[in-house]
């Protein structure tokens, strides 16, 4: 999970809104770790919405995040959406 100045900073930069729903579990996952392999490969920082709703992809998106090591968070009033930081 991000810490309060962490979720500060992440504000302050471009973020890319990506909406999986329709998106099956398994094209969810390919799609996050494609975005992984992209920015880790380019050796950059890049900041994301996840929109998975509060099914099973939120579930399955953040254990792929975990196994990845990546920075994410999420709000309580949108347990939803899923701000991610990709280094």
């Amino acid at each position: 999970m991000m810490a309060k100045n962490t979720v500060d900073q992440y504000k302050r930069h471009k973020v890319t809104d990506i909406d999986f729903h329709g998106k099956s579990v398994l094209d969810a996952i390919r799609e996050v770790k494609k975005i992984i392999d992209d920015t880790r490969i380019k050796r950059e920082t890049r900041y994301y919405n996840f929109i998975t709703g509060r099914g099973e992809i939120n579930n399955m998106i953040k254990n792929t995040l975990d196994a990845h090591f990546i920075v994410y968070s999420s709000i309580p009033h949108n347990p939803g959406l899923i701000m991610v930081e990709v280094e």
